[in-house]
């Protein structure tokens, strides 16, 4: 594991969270993509060498949805980058972690660790394939 990757934060209107965090904060937009699969649209902000991606739900069904529904808008998770995935994954499995929601696209393979058995946090572990 390499280093805190960026800070999910699960919003109603990304609209309205993309401009707090540029108005508050000075972030800047590095990138904003709809991910079908997920129902989700998601914006990544930089505030330095720090990243955060801003997620609303595009399905009342979708996961964000249903999140925002149960807790209100606010953390969703905390992502992790790391070198080796398949070996990552399998460590924290013998570990006792269950992993869930694998997916892989051109860009980045991920899975997340369930909150149950991780202090109640929802962590993605990241592999980048840019490095």
């Amino acid at each position: 594991m390499k280093q805190i990757d960026h800070v999910g934060i699960a919003v109603k209107n990304l609209d309205d969270a993309v401009n707090l965090f540029q108005n508050t904060y000075g972030a800047e937009l590095v990138w904003r993509k709809v991910f079908e699969d997920q129902k989700l649209e998601s914006a990544f902000m930089r505030i330095g060498k720090s990243y955060f991606e801003l997620s609303m739900s595009i399905d009342p069904e979708g996961v964000i949805a249903k999140f925002i529904e149960q807790k209100g808008e606010g953390i969703h998770h905390i992502s992790i980058c790391v070198d080796d995935f398949k070996e990552t994954t399998r460590k924290l499995e013998e570990k006792g972690m269950k992993i869930m929601g694998q997916t892989s696209t051109d860009e980045f393979t991920v899975a997340f660790v369930h909150p149950k058995n991780n202090l109640g946090v929802l962590m993605e572990i990241i592999e980048r394939k840019d490095g």
